[in-house]
């Protein structure tokens, strides 16, 4: 625990001290960072007082020249993260909704040859919304052609399917903690007929039966 601690207040002060003005420019886009950087430690003091913040509001940069300082602010921040969090593992949901511009810093991140530590991205997204011409599969096809020529990072990718009807059973029965598969085979049916065995609807359709009350174990 007091190991943890010293690591926040490094991370906490690295970032200050890395970043500065930077730091305006990220906080939009990294949920819970200034709160962080402004939250004070166990030896009372926050680093947040010693750096004054220019406001992005008073910056007059160009759009290119702030897509810029976003890839260099967010490749400062990796290399923070991953020297006192290793593995790093970040995860990015609904990449079918990503721009060119989330893209290519993540293409920034991975590409980064001055960063010896592991850093592992996970992105998902719904494959019926992007098709070959997708900003999302055009990244991945430079990031496999890059990955040749530079060996820095590996790719795997894995498509994730609808659940069958033996699935969607077994995770009913987790979810009533029932041992019979037998007791709950009708319940099963309707879930899998009415969510087409999506992990989400499912689990939104049970939660939706008990709130109206409608389950009986």
């Amino acid at each position: 625990k007091e190991h943890a601690k010293k690591s926040a207040f490094a991370i906490q002060k690295e970032i200050h001290e890395d970043l500065r003005t930077e730091i305006k420019l990220l906080r939009f886009l990294v949920p819970g960072l200034e709160e962080f950087l402004s939250k004070k430690l166990d030896n009372g003091t926050s680093t947040s007082r010693d750096h004054k913040i220019q406001d992005v509001k008073e910056d007059n940069s160009d759009t290119k020249t702030m897509h810029e300082r976003l890839k260099f602010a967010f490749r400062v921040l990796n290399r923070i993260l991953t020297t006192h969090i290793s593995p790093l593992a970040i995860v990015l949901d609904d990449l079918q909704w990503a721009d060119v511009a989330s893209m290519s810093i993540i293409e920034t991140l991975l590409s980064d040859d001055q960063n010896p530590n592991s850093l592992m991205i996970i992105g998902m997204y719904r494959s019926n919304e992007v098709d070959e011409s997708h900003i999302v599969s055009t990244t991945c096809r430079q990031l496999k052609q890059d990955k040749n020529s530079s060996n820095l990072y590996s790719i795997t990718e894995m498509e994730v399917s609808n659940l069958g009807l033996d699935e969607v059973t077994k995770t009913i029965m987790a979810l009533l903690s029932m041992d019979n598969s037998f007791e709950i085979y009708e319940l099963s049916e309707l879930c899998y007929r009415r969510t087409l065995g999506n992990p989400f609807f499912l689990i939104k359709f049970m939660e939706m039966l008990e709130e109206k009350e409608l389950l009986e174990f």
